[in-house]
């Protein structure tokens, strides 16, 4: 009943947006600039050294609070149940305050790095049994830690597990746009990949309610033996974030462990094969070696989950590699896929190996097949979708009683609505990037001064491959030429050419 309400409320809404969201935008608009610019005057005159930041933390929260006017349209959905379990905290508040100072300037360039992820204790309760646990706050950047809301990594003391989880990471939805990494992060366990588990949760701490969380699963030996069905006792490889700006695949100094195989714990032989072979300056030894270290089935798919999703966000930090001790070679690791807008040139290199790949035809070719198997037709579109809505559904409510997100309930909304549709754009501009066959042949030809007939350049419009079957071609005096041959622009010879008298032309 109160849904039934809430929905004739939103759709009187949506047919009166554009006057309603006129009037609601100018008074916010004029608000904003009257408050704010009276704040800022007076703190230009009383204190003229504010940074940036230190100005962008005095406001925020005002700005924020004064674009969730619209959320009382959504008044009637606070009294619908919840969906989604609760995980409720308790932290010493001498502890939580040396967390939130141990923390950079709020919406600072500066990264989390180590001296800020001090771990205190604390208890966790959930579903009626109570666990030790450390925590502290997590994320790189600043969206993560700097408003009142922030992402917390957690990790279960002793030999206890909290539902096969060890360790816990508690992501801001809005970093994760609500249900498009889980959509990401179905797509890719659909195709094989290796993929943390991820849910949605509630939070509590202190009594204090915060909202919807995005959660995935640690880097633990449990986490793999969960989630994928693999050992445990294996190594994950992951790029270490103080060198966030550096080429990731250039060598192991800049690399460190997630979880150990017990018998290699000091060990990086393996990682060390691998980017000898990603730098190798010969394409042709490259090619020939790299399936000795690398599962390339599983690298072809996990690199169609990143196509899939039109982002280029496994490069640096969120690159992840776990050695398969059974196999002898690597398997990447979904994480953080994203999602971003259409690009023009629908392969992406977003890293040396990707770059590396993807430039030799037969790796195009079966990466191509399985891109193909995927979107030839609606059927996978349907079930994402399908998903996607699913999940959406599922934390929506929960979403809109978040009082600490920082986006307004129509925000939230917008922004689903537009990931959504632009993973259907995504998914049929790559259904029409394999499609599309079109091919221009430019031949140059009086090029005899370098002993060269013609030169014949294939451009080509397409994603997919083509095949070479042959060229066939007629000359006016064919009896003075005897035999001719195809190079490639490498000077690698492709054929030889022989006249069929019968035809009057020279064929391969």
């Amino acid at each position: 009943m109160l849904e039934k309400i809430f929905l004739k409320i939103k759709n009187s809404f949506k047919r009166h947006s554009c006057l309603f969201l006129f009037i609601l935008n100018i008074l916010v608009i004029g608000l904003l600039s009257l408050i704010i610019g009276s704040i800022l005057s007076l703190s230009i005159l009383t204190q003229d050294n504010l940074t940036s930041h230190q100005i962008e933390a005095k406001f925020y929260p005002l700005i924020r609070s004064l674009r969730k006017l619209s959320d009382i349209i959504y008044l009637p959905t606070y009294l619908m149940p919840s969906k989604l379990q609760t995980y409720e905290i308790a932290i010493n508040p001498d502890d939580l305050e040396f967390l939130n100072k141990n923390l950079p300037e709020p919406y600072s360039d500066e990264i989390l790095s180590n001296k800020y992820k001090k771990e205190v204790p604390a208890v966790l309760r959930y579903q009626g049994k109570e666990y030790d646990i450390e925590i502290r706050y997590r994320g790189q950047h600043s969206n993560h830690w700097s408003a009142p809301k922030k992402s917390w990594h957690i990790k279960i003391k002793d030999e206890e597990l909290l539902n096969q989880k060890k360790e816990i990471n508690l992501i801001l939805p809005y970093d994760r746009y609500y249900a498009t990494e889980q959509l990401g992060n179905y797509i890719s366990k659909k195709l094989g990949v290796l993929t943390p588990e991820s849910n949605f949760v509630k939070l509590k701490i202190n009594n204090q309610m915060q909202g919807v969380y995005f959660e995935i699963n640690g880097w633990t030996s449990e986490m793999i033996e969960k989630d994928n069905n693999l050992s445990g006792d294996s190594d994950i490889y992951a790029f270490d974030t103080v060198f966030l700006s550096q080429n990731a695949l250039k060598n192991t100094n800049k690399w460190k462990k997630y979880i150990v195989n017990p018998l290699n714990q000091k060990g990086y032989e393996n990682l060390n094969k691998l980017i000898n072979i990603i730098n190798y300056k010969d394409d042709t030894k490259f090619t020939q070696e790299i399936s000795n270290i690398l599962d390339l089935e599983k690298f072809y798919s996990w690199h169609i989950s990143y196509l899939l999703m039109s982002t280029g966000h496994g490069n640096g930090p969120n690159l992840k590699l776990y050695f398969n001790k059974d196999t002898g070679k690597f398997e990447p690791i979904a994480w953080d896929i994203g999602q971003g807008a259409i690009k023009e040139t629908v392969d992406q290199a977003f890293n040396k190996l990707s770059a590396r790949m993807f430039v030799q035809p037969e790796f195009i070719k079966h990466r191509n097949q399985i891109l193909w198997d995927y979107v030839k037709n609606d059927k996978n579109l349907k079930d994402d979708l399908k998903y996607f809505d699913k999940i959406y559904n599922k934390i929506k409510y929960d979403l809109y009683k978040d009082r600490l997100k920082i986006k307004s309930n129509l925000q939230v909304d917008f922004d689903s609505k537009q990931k959504r549709k632009q993973y259907i754009e995504t998914y049929e501009h790559l259904q029409q990037a394999l499609k599309n066959k079109n091919t221009f042949i430019n031949i140059k030809t009086n090029l005899d001064q370098y002993n060269i007939l013609a030169e014949i350049d294939l451009e080509t419009e397409n994603f997919s491959s083509l095949k070479f079957y042959g060229l066939e071609f007629g000359l006016k005096n064919p009896n003075i030429y005897q035999k001719f041959s195809l190079y490639n622009k490498n000077n690698y010879k492709i054929a030889d050419f022989k006249y069929n008298s019968e035809t009057k032309l020279f064929e391969t």
